[in-house]
């Protein structure tokens, strides 16, 4: 999904990429007039919220359903998705199928349920969901979250939002409208004098054309098209295969081969559904008619879930270029044209005819036990090729190339959990969580890792042997850990985080030859600590990451662990140590090609930019970075970015442009789910709030910050929060509720070392003291909110304090030294917009606008020194 800005919004509509490929790959629809006619016009209908198109495999349901929801885009302002069904195979999988078409991301402590239905609240959307019969089967309904109940609660949040469902059987809710399709309209009577005018023998004429151009039927030969066409009972993937063959068999032969095959009764009775029996007659022949080079191909093929590209199948299945040409003319195949990072063709089978060739696979379990560990090999290799270019290379091909084999990549690795594929995994491990975590795709990477866990740890956490076998296991498990403590940090389940991390690093410490996985342990344990105010620990881990990865010449990961230093800095204050690491991961990033660490490293340096007053450069320093994150893809960090940029707007006098960067910041953190940030981008709301005289607002939004923040035991965000609160309180002359939370926040901050923070709360304490006319411990909280300050550089936030401090002055008649400091307020170039506002209202106040100094270019430049020079002579007075 890409993230837009808000004088985006107003053009931007979804689009279903899938809906877009497969339409793209199906461009000729014949027939089903009056089915579409019907169904349109339910879909359109208010209390059609769920429509399921029922029927047999092979009788055109998902052709249709994407030719209804093609046409109806233009009706769903909020989109139209279509979602496969064909390789989920649990509730929590079918949540996923629909979170990942919709393209929004999970970073969330919420259920991922409640995050699909409070993203859909509000939305006018269809849902296509596609080949649903096999999340019917009893043994999901003992589950607590069934697939049914999973859709009965979506449509019950979401009154705007249809489901239109494809199935073999009804689902059986309530409020389910069943539409059952049968075959396309065929001629009864072979002596039909006109049978084209029938659907399904003007779909034959049509395949019979793509096959074998220029051909021309006789009367004769349609009749038997028409015998064809009825004994399949105008089922389309039958008619389509009988028309495969008109290269090689008169119409007649093919019938009478039908009718040869039916009357020996070559399938059991019991082996299908009666439904079902006349298509497995028509794949029968089918297959009688291959070479054995192409039932091996074709049979292989079942591996595959969503298809596959032509490097796959070639590798897997040994299906050359001749033969998927040959496959697809006999219908056997279906290619598809991906639309993806650059367009390319995909190859699948229909899901009726992967069943049944899977049968044929599993004839033989030697063969397909072969052919299920080349599938597992295959795709978990892939992994592990495109990991150099997801951390630092081409991650927009490496994200699309796994995005598009996702569903091979889950059955891939489900393989590898049963079957022990310790090497595998371990390759694997890394770039998959990789993945999930830049694509937001948090809960499935810790349900697929989750699988694995308990598997393994049913081991122990410490060797039993000194095996290979136990070192392997031992190892993956330690990856897996640290990756899931990882993606539990970005749920804000930082305890949860924390024992996992650590029981990685136990194990690592208990192993020799794994400094890379060891350092990666320490990196992210480091991560959370920083972000639980632990600094004295994080910067102890980080510390001996990044030796270890020096020690290995590992660039890129320095730069990762760098990142994590640099922000432990900011978050202790030291600005200037952290803005001399962001550059250096920014011109690193750049250097190396990295787009999403020059992305973060940039985005990183505005930050601290911001902070450090230099807002045009800070301003430039987003823009950047956003345009990289929009590019990349990367969810998670946009809105964090936006977040961040409004308050340099704020500072530039940009209100307007800063409410909205805000607000658009939460809506799509909030779709994000991730708490950590949703706290932060509350109180910079807030900020801007109180600048509009919106205190009200700006008061529930802190007030949902402050408890956030205490929910996840986030100090950093409670003291920001507290500090927010008291900066309303002090607005709304309420100087005794400021001293409050003001307090509370020092109390914190005291302990956190968090110094900027703190000095914003004594610079908070002295604005209460200077409501009460309380000059004396006005001045002193004051002084000690600048000294704190300027000694972490934040000098934004202490020129807003010298405005205070001058008001002091003026309050006890100091006027000479009163409008000293608003001076150098008023000619300082990192003086924020609303602060020069405060100043201004200062001088006017006291009758002073005649005697300020208009800033030139030269004071301006003499600004800085003359801030210095003030700092330091107060610093010695204090």
């Amino acid at each position: 999904m890409k993230i837009y800005l808000p004088s985006e919004l107003q053009c931007y509509t979804p689009v279903s990429t899938t809906l877009d490929e497969q339409y793209i790959s199906n461009p000729i629809f014949i027939g089903r007039d009056q089915e579409i006619a019907t169904l349109s016009r339910d879909l359109l209908v208010q209390t059609a919220q769920l429509i399921t198109i029922t029927g047999a495999g092979g009788i055109g349901k998902t052709r249709l359903v994407l030719e209804i929801a093609f046409r109806l885009r233009d009706h769903f302002p909020d989109g139209v998705f279509f979602v496969p069904l064909a390789s989920v195979d649990s509730p929590e999988s079918l949540l996923n199928a629909i979170t990942n078409e919709l393209r929004f991301s999970l970073h969330s402590r919420l259920d991922l349920k409640t995050r699909l239905n409070t993203y859909l609240k509000g939305k006018n959307i269809l849902l296509v969901l596609d080949n649903y019969e096999h999340l019917l089967d009893g043994a999901y309904q003992e589950q607590p979250r069934d697939c049914r109940t999973i859709l009965i609660e979506l449509l019950a949040a979401s009154p705007g939002t249809k489901l239109l469902v494809t199935s073999r059987e009804p689902l059986g809710m309530p409020i389910e409208r069943i539409y059952e399709l049968k075959g396309m309209p065929y001629p009864n009577d072979e002596m039909e004098l006109n049978p084209e005018s029938f659907s399904s023998v003007e779909l034959f004429l049509s395949e019979a054309e793509r096959v074998k151009p220029g051909t021309i039927f006789s009367p004769a030969e349609k009749r038997y098209i028409a015998r064809m066409c009825k004994f399949v009972e105008g089922m389309p993937l039958g008619v389509k295969l009988a028309a495969s063959w008109v290269r090689t068999l008169t119409c007649k032969e093919i019938s009478q081969e039908f009718e040869e095959l039916a009357n020996v009764q070559a399938v059991p009775s019991m082996a299908v559904p009666e439904r079902h029996r006349n298509m497995r007659y028509v794949f029968e022949q089918s297959w009688r008619r291959l070479t054995d080079e192409e039932q091996s191909i074709i049979k292989r093929c079942a591996v595959f879930r969503g298809g596959a590209g032509k490097k796959a199948i070639d590798s897997i299945a040994g299906a050359n270029l001749p033969i998927l040409s040959s496959l697809i003319e006999k219908s056997l195949i279906h290619r598809t044209i991906s639309e993806g990072y650059d367009q390319h063709s995909r190859y699948d089978v229909h899901e009726l005819l992967r069943q049944f060739s899977e049968e044929k696979l599993m004839a033989r379990p030697e063969e397909a036990n072969w052919v299920r560990l080349q599938h597992c090999q295959y795709f978990l290799n892939l992994l592990s090729e495109l990991d150099a270019s997801l951390t630092a290379g081409n991650q927009i091909h490496a994200i699309s190339e796994i995005e598009e084999d996702i569903d091979n990549i889950r059955v891939a690795w489900l393989w590898a959990v049963k079957n022990d594929l310790y090497t595998e995994m371990s390759s694997a491990v890394g770039p998959l969580a990789h993945f999930f975590d830049i694509r937001g795709l948090i809960y499935e990477g810790c349900e697929l890792f989750e699988i694995a866990i308990k598997k393994f740890m049913a081991g122990g956490l410490s060797p039993k042997s000194d095996s290979v076998v136990e070192k392997e296991r031992l190892t993956v498990l330690g990856m897996l850990l640290l990756r899931q403590g990882f993606l539990f940090s970005r749920l804000s389940r930082y305890n949860k985080a924390v024992e996992l991390l650590e029981q990685s690093l136990l194990i690592f410490r208990s192993l020799n030859n794994v400094d890379k996985e060891l350092a990666f342990a320490l990196n992210y344990l480091g991560h959370v600590e920083y972000f639980i105010g632990k600094y004295e620990a994080a910067d102890v881990h980080c510390n001996e990451a990044l030796a270890i990865r020096e020690k290995m010449d590992d660039k890129v990961r320095i730069g990762d662990t760098m990142i994590n230093i640099g922000f432990g800095a900011f978050m202790k204050g030291d600005f200037k140590k952290a803005e001399d690491i962001s550059k250096k991961i920014a011109s690193t990033a750049k250097e190396k090609n990295d787009r999403r660490g020059q992305a973060i490293g940039t985005g990183a340096l505005a930050y601290v930019n911001h902070a450090l007053g230099l807002y045009d450069i800070a301003q430039i320093q987003y823009e950047e970075s956003i345009s990289i994150c929009n590019e990349l893809g990367l969810q998670w960090f946009s809105p964090w970015f936006m977040t961040n940029f409004s308050l340099v707007e704020l500072a530039l006098g940009n209100e307007k442009k800063a409410m909205q960067l805000a607000t658009e910041s939460i809506a799509l953190i909030r779709e994000i789910g991730d708490q950590y940030r949703l706290i932060h981008a509350r109180v910079n709301l807030a900020t801007i709030l109180i600048e509009t005289g919106s205190l009200d607002e700006a008061n529930r939004s802190a007030i949902q910050a402050l408890e956030m923040s205490q929910d996840v035991s986030h100090c950093y965000g409670e003291a920001r929060a507290l500090n927010i609160l008291a900066a309303i309180a002090i607005a709304k002359k309420q100087p005794q509720i400021a001293f409050n939370y003001a307090l509370k926040s020092e109390r914190i901050n005291e302990v956190s070392g968090q110094r900027a923070v703190l000095g914003q709360a004594h610079g908070l304490l002295g604005k209460a003291f200077l409501q009460t006319r309380d000059l004396k411990k006005a001045l002193s909280f004051i002084g000690k909110g600048f000294k704190e300050s300027t000694y972490v550089n934040a000098i934004p936030q202490a020129l807003e304090m010298l405005t205070d401090w001058a008001a002091i002055y003026l309050m006890d008649g100091k006027e000479k030294d009163g409008l000293e400091f608003l001076n150098i307020v008023n000619a300082h170039a990192k003086t924020p917009f609303f602060v020069k506002a405060r100043a201004t209202g200062l001088l006017t106040q006291y009758h002073l606008m005649d005697a300020i100094q208009p800033p030139d270019a030269a004071s301006l430049h003499d600004s800085e020194q003359m801030f210095r020079d003030l700092a330091n002579r107060l610093l010695r007075l204090s």
